[in-house]
């Protein structure tokens, strides 16, 4: 069966995709985000995340050209802490990041999922997300496809 994505949000440089057959959510970025619509994307992200118990997440950052440093260091300081309060559900999280070709926002994007297993494992003794990283989406999407 082919999985079917539904857009539940849209800016100019983020688009969250929905596939309700395996409960994942699909955060696409292009370009070079801004930190208002980075703050706008990610919180909407996190509104479905509560909505949908997500636990499988594919954040595509392939068609980024830069992370602003000021986006990268609220979604570590701000988006993360807040993301582990809410999302207390149970189960292991699973994150896929499709990595930029550009080595600055491979970097910044490697550099935040390792703030936030530290996160998680300052406030709980350990980590319930289990990344990976990935050159394609579809690599990306079928080992979310195979998580359990």
């Amino acid at each position: 069966m082919e999985e079917t994505s539904k857009t539940l949000f849209k800016n100019k440089y983020y688009t969250l995709e929905y596939l309700s057959e395996k409960n994942i959510l699909i955060i696409n970025a292009q370009g070079v985000p801004n930190l208002e619509s980075i703050q706008e994307a990610w919180l909407k992200a996190l509104e479905i995340a509560e909505e949908y118990k997500i636990l499988r997440w594919l954040n595509n950052e392939r068609e980024v050209k830069v992370l602003s440093s000021e986006g990268t260091k609220w979604f570590k300081e701000s988006w993360f802490p807040m993301a582990v309060d809410k999302l207390r559900y149970q189960g292991i999280n699973y994150t896929a990041v499709v990595v930029s070709d550009r080595f600055y926002a491979e970097l910044s994007s490697k550099m935040s999922v390792d703030a936030m297993h530290k996160t998680q494992e300052q406030r709980f003794g350990k980590s319930t997300m289990v990344s990976k990283s990935f050159k394609s989406y579809e690599e990306a999407l079928q080992w979310l496809l195979q998580a359990d």
